[in-house]
């Protein structure tokens, strides 16, 4: 009985210096969507008309399937960097505060990661 306790400390001990880590991941991207009923928001919108607002620092990865629809990125009172590609490489460009992005290119424009600072 006491080997078979003193197994179970051990493997009690050893799930927990394993698994302590597991429970507190690195920090959280804080952006997260919001309704769009503010100005002062990151407002993205496609080519189909549907819009979508960010609010508070840290990046936004666009999916796939959007990439190449992203119409217009409006920065509200953000400084915003966008990471785009176009198809052989990949660029940055960086929004001020209130300022307009247009996409006057959309097929060979993709929008990847959306990052306000």
């Amino acid at each position: 009985m006491r080997t078979k306790r003193l197994i179970s400390s051990a493997f009690l001990g050893i799930t927990l210096a394993v698994g302590v880590p597991l429970a507190f991941p690195a920090a959280a991207n804080a952006t997260n969507q919001v309704p769009c009923n503010q100005s002062d928001f990151l407002k993205v919108t496609l080519y189909n008309g549907v819009t979508n607002c960010f609010a508070n620092a840290g990046a936004t990865v666009v999916p796939i399937d959007y990439r190449q629809n992203v119409r217009q990125i409006y920065a509200g009172n953000n400084v915003t960097v966008v990471q785009w590609s176009n198809g052989t490489s990949d660029a940055w460009f960086t929004i001020q505060r209130w300022g307009v992005w247009y996409n006057n290119n959309p097929t060979g424009i993709f929008i990847k990661v959306i990052t306000i600072q």
